[in-house]
Order: C-alpha cells, then structure tokens, then sequence
C-alpha cells in the first residue's frame, strides 16, 4: 500500500525560493587629501579636496562614482565585500595623481577611509 503526503501549497511554494532578504551592506565615506607643489615652491601644500575631484568605487558590482561637492564622500548601502577607491582630478589647473586605496566593507558598518594625492600645480 502507497502512502500519498499532501503538504499545503504554501509550503511548497516557499521550499525552493529560500527565502533570504537583501544582501548585507555597508558604507564607504572618506576624504580626499591632495599635497601639491606651486611653481617653484619646495614644501608641498595639502589640503582636503572638496571640488573637481571624482571618486569610484570598484569590485564586485558596478563602478560607481561620485563626484566631490563637499570634503567627504560617501557610498552608502555598499554589498559587503572588498573593493578598491580611486581617485581623479577632473580640474585643468593641476597635475594631481591620486594611489588607489583598497577598503573593505563589513555588514552594517562604516568604512572610513582616506584617499591620499600628490601633484603640482
């Protein structure tokens, strides 16, 4: 004799779809310091950028980038993972080369994060 086990259709329904929520995520804010040199001036000068100056942020998703209109960016509900800052002057006034900076993002957390440049003006 065969038994037969109904289940409701819920069940079923909810058996293959996992159920799980939205990946977790972080945040991404930072500043942005340039040292440049001014003519002939030996002692650099730094300064936190606020303007001419974008940001991306690269990994496991799309780039995405913001460009500096205050002196903090800021990249905010960032799947948590590791990715890598960069950094661009926009401006055609100065030379300035900015080292990208890896940052890593922790779930429910704030990655701050300095992104250093040198250059001359």
């Amino acid at each position: 004799m065969t038994r037969r086990i109904t289940l409701p259709a819920a069940a079923l329904a909810l058996s293959g779809c996992g159920l799980s929520g939205p990946p977790p995520t972080g945040h991404v804010e930072g500043q942005v310091i340039a040292c440049y040199t001014l003519g002939s001036v030996v002692e650099p000068i730094c300064e936190t950028a606020t303007t001419s100056v974008e940001v991306t942020l690269e990994g496991a998703g799309p780039a995405i980038t913001t460009t500096l209109d205050s002196p903090v960016f800021r990249f905010t509900d960032v799947e948590v993972g590791s990715y890598t800052l960069y950094a661009f002057y926009t401006g055609d006034r100065c030379l300035i080369v900015f080292d990208p900076q890896a940052v890593t993002v922790a779930d429910n957390q704030t990655a701050n994060v300095v992104i250093d440049g040198r250059g001359r003006c």
